[in-house]
């Protein structure tokens, strides 16, 4: 999980560490915005629009 500095209902700040993955490539490692998609999935999971993170 992404070490998150701040949130609230506008915005979320992580602290991108050293060797995070910040743009996906043909490996198809988990990216920080995978990561970041996930904790909020799980954080507010009963909240939101499961549309919000369709990949189209």
């Amino acid at each position: 999980m992404p070490e998150v500095l701040y949130e609230d209902n506008h915005i979320i700040i992580v602290n991108k560490k050293c060797g995070d993955i910040v743009q996906g490539d043909k490996t198809g490692d988990k990216t920080l915005a995978d990561e970041v998609k996930q904790y909020i999935k799980q954080k507010y999971k009963n909240i939101i629009n499961p549309a919000m993170f369709s990949s189209e």
